[in-house]
């Protein structure tokens, strides 16, 4: 994420540097992006860059959630409190829907998706601020569940959100082995077996196995 001193810079300067940074990343990927073609497109010297960013990585998951703002700007305004025991799987259903609709028609983010192996790689210290407004939203929405009964509750909702992310990012892999370029066809089919994974990985617990079932 960038330094604080960053959002001091003017709005035009910040949206140019990073209109012209997704468009890279989006087209090359993390690993082949060149940040000295970003800085001379964008009209930044590399002093004025590393007075508001450490590395490379900084700017790519600071891309990488300033299109997420623009793609869903109600993301993180999101009030769990509208959920019930009738409604909560159809409500994220809509999020599912709205989310694949949105990315259809935002090219660069669609593209960016495409990089979300080295996105995941990244995710430690530097990418904590990125990953918990990411997850908040839905790491709310997971204790709701869990209050309602929809939701298991032998694991807390951190370690729920961890469980689906590492299986989301099983069924990614295999999203980016096929077909390229990756169409809303094949997003939304995607999406829909990612929820669905969600949806049985969450699931309210059977009896735990006791000792001689186990055995």
């Amino acid at each position: 994420m960038p330094l604080p001193r960053f959002q001091r810079l003017a709005a035009e300067k910040q949206s140019q540097l990073l209109e012209v940074a997704a468009k890279e990343f989006a087209e090359r990927g993390f690993e082949a992006a060149s940040l000295n073609e970003i800085l001379a497109r964008a009209g930044f010297g590399k002093s004025s860059y590393y007075y508001y960013f450490e590395d490379k990585e900084d700017l790519y998951t600071t891309c990488v959630l300033d299109s997420f703002k623009r793609m869903v700007p109600d993301w993180a305004s999101f009030s769990s409190e509208a959920l019930d025991a009738d409604n909560f799987w159809s409500v994220a259903e809509g999020w599912v829907d709205s989310l694949v609709s949105r990315s259809a028609s935002h090219p660069v983010y669609m593209a960016l998706v495409r990089d979300a192996p080295a996105m995941r790689k990244m995710l430690g210290p530097k990418t904590r601020a990125l990953a918990d407004q990411l997850s908040t939203p839905i790491v709310g929405a997971i204790r709701r569940g869990q209050q309602l009964g929809c939701v298991r509750t032998d694991l807390d909702p951190e370690q729920l959100w961890l469980v689906g992310m590492a299986a989301d990012a099983a069924l990614d892999e295999e999203l980016l082995a096929g077909a390229d370029p990756i169409t809303e066809a094949d997003l939304r089919r995607h999406a829909r077996l990612v929820l669905d994974t969600w949806r049985r990985l969450l699931a309210p617990q059977a009896p735990p196995l006791t000792g001689k079932a186990a055995g």
